[in-house]
């Protein structure tokens, strides 16, 4: 539903019936903002890979300037 996915391969690396401590609703709400940030960034691909208890999302996109990684 993030306009433009459509033009995306979205590479989904999680174990089916996976679970994370956090509310459904505060994880929808997560998943949202950082799949649609991928979204914006990407050129082909995005990654959502499992990590022990947690979710790792990656794109190929462009990344951030090194001269910003210590401001953020």
């Amino acid at each position: 539903r993030l306009p433009g996915a459509e033009d995306l391969d979205f590479d989904i690396r999680v174990d089916e019936g996976a679970m994370l401590p956090l509310d459904q609703n505060d994880l929808t709400e997560l998943l949202g903002n950082l799949l649609d940030n991928a979204r914006k960034w990407a050129k082909t691909t995005v990654v959502v890979e499992q990590s022990g208890s947690g979710l790792i999302i990656e794109d190929d996109g462009p990344g951030v300037p090194e001269a910003e990684l210590a401001r953020i």
